[in-house]
């Protein structure tokens, strides 16, 4: 829907390990991500919206970074309801076994470090 509302100013590529392709993301993980690169990612200076979506597999550990070329992270990060949402997955799906982080440099981006072997056995 997104390339459809920005056409030729939104550009993405997908990069997927081939050991990642065979981890299991939980649903509605990725989407408020993007989403928010997509509203926070216009860059003033290409006048356009460029991401880029890594997912790596390091076992134990998927790995899911997002880039895009937006203003950098604020220092006092405002969790929205897209941010707390994905918190709250990964806390009843992974308790303590997972790690995000947001970096400005070199290249902005949101990472997400899964320990894929810590899935609670009840989901």
């Amino acid at each position: 829907i997104e390339k459809i509302r920005f056409a030729e100013r939104l550009e993405y590529v997908f990069e997927v390990s081939d050991e990642a392709r065979s981890q299991s993301i939980p649903r509605s993980l990725l989407q408020p991500l993007v989403e928010n690169a997509v509203k926070y990612g216009y860059s003033e200076s290409s006048r356009s919206i460029s991401i880029r979506l890594v997912i790596n597999y390091d076992d134990p550990n998927l790995v899911i970074s997002i880039y895009d070329g937006g203003k950098g992270f604020d220092e006092a990060l405002d969790k929205g309801y897209g941010l707390s949402s994905v918190y709250d997955k990964l806390m009843l799906l992974y308790d303590d076994a997972y790690d995000v982080s947001f970096t400005n440099h070199p290249d902005k981006h949101i990472s997400i470090s899964i320990q894929t072997d810590k899935l609670r056995a009840d989901d």
